[in-house]
């Protein structure tokens, strides 16, 4: 869902507004430290968020799209206005970590023309491969959005990796306090669970008098209540059941109802009597393991990985704020939607 918001550029942002070119002769719609935002760039953004912005306008004003629909004011806002603000918020945030990335030495070029000139070798290198039957990973062709969002994905990875040798550097103490203080969200183990299933046939129960099977399990329910066992009831079937988290793959495919069932239960508790469409049966939660967590020596490194990705978010933050934004207002002004 858009989330959008009044103020798309936060308030220490400094907007300077000027007109010019890139030396190239470019036009370019915006600069973020000195880094020029082209117009295919810019335009990339609009693009994305075409569906987003013409959904909020017609959930809060039942807008339907139209000729006027971009330029048209409802309340105190317009739909045009509203994506360009959009696109420059996202190309910001973009462009900034661009900036770092090219001051840390993890990349070398950030304009957007190098981006469609690799776009444009990566494809032919991708089709010729395709033709000698030479294994690639990934789509055969890519789009200009898939490969930009590709290519940012990566150089992210390698910035923080960077930014965690000095700016983001945290120490061990740092990541064990981490690993305690979010141990309960991120590094639980799912409840260890053992059952018991108590279960009887019932085709052909038509061909009987009354509900036969019903009534037995019945009875074997009452008795397992009671602390008594099933021996006795040759017709009904005890198995027996694990759940944990080395289980978790496959009881989401063979014991998902099951599973469901047995988190109703805590330990010694006894459920209802079910109709699986070929028999009846119940259960019996004979153990129950809560507040298990993953031992912090086997999650250590993912620990470390979500610090400092919390550490880069934060970073981030900091750096959009302070960052300077120079609008070229004649060309921001002639964006369209088309």
């Amino acid at each position: 869902m858009l989330k959008l918001k009044k103020t798309l550029i936060p308030a220490l942002l400094i907007i300077i507004v000027i007109s010019g070119t890139t030396e190239a002769g470019n036009s370019f719609v915006a600069s973020v430290n000195g880094e020029h935002i082209s117009v295919k760039e810019f335009q990339r953004n609009i693009n994305k968020n075409r569906a987003g912005v013409f959904n909020y306008f017609y959930k809060k004003y039942g807008v339907k799209q139209g000729g006027d629909f971009w330029d048209k004011k409802h309340g105190d806002e317009t739909p045009l206005d509203m994506i360009r603000r959009l696109a420059l918020e996202q190309c910001v945030r973009v462009k900034v970590q661009q900036v770092i990335a090219m001051q840390k030495g993890t990349v070398s070029d950030i304009s957007y023309s190098s981006f469609l000139v690799k776009l444009k070798k990566d494809n032919i290198a991708r089709k010729k491969a395709v033709e000698n039957n030479e294994i690639i990973y990934g789509p055969v062709q890519y789009g200009e959005d898939q490969y930009f969002n590709h290519l940012l994905r990566l150089m992210v990875i390698k910035l923080k990796e960077k930014l965690a040798e000095d700016e983001l550097a945290v120490t061990e103490d740092e990541i064990k306090r981490y690993y305690e203080d979010k141990k309960e969200i991120l590094y639980k183990n799912d409840d260890l669970i053992e059952i018991q299933v108590y279960s009887i046939d019932h085709k052909g129960e038509k061909k009987m008098p009354g509900n036969k099977s019903l009534s037995i399990l019945e009875d074997v329910k009452a008795r397992i209540m009671k602390g008594g066992g099933s021996d006795e009831f040759k017709n009904v079937c005890r198995d027996e059941l694990t759940f944990s988290e080395e289980t978790a793959r496959a009881d989401e495919i063979a014991n998902y109802e099951l599973k469901e069932k047995a988190l109703e239960l805590e330990q010694g508790g006894i459920s209802k009597i079910f109709d699986s469409g070929q028999g009846y049966y119940f259960i019996k939660c004979v153990k129950r393991i809560k507040n298990r967590y993953k031992p912090y020596s086997l999650v250590r490194d993912v620990v470390r990985q979500n610090l400092v990705d919390e550490k880069y978010k934060k970073f981030l933050e900091e750096l959009i704020k302070k960052a300077t934004v120079n609008i070229n207002s004649e060309v921001y002004g002639n964006i369209t939607v088309r």
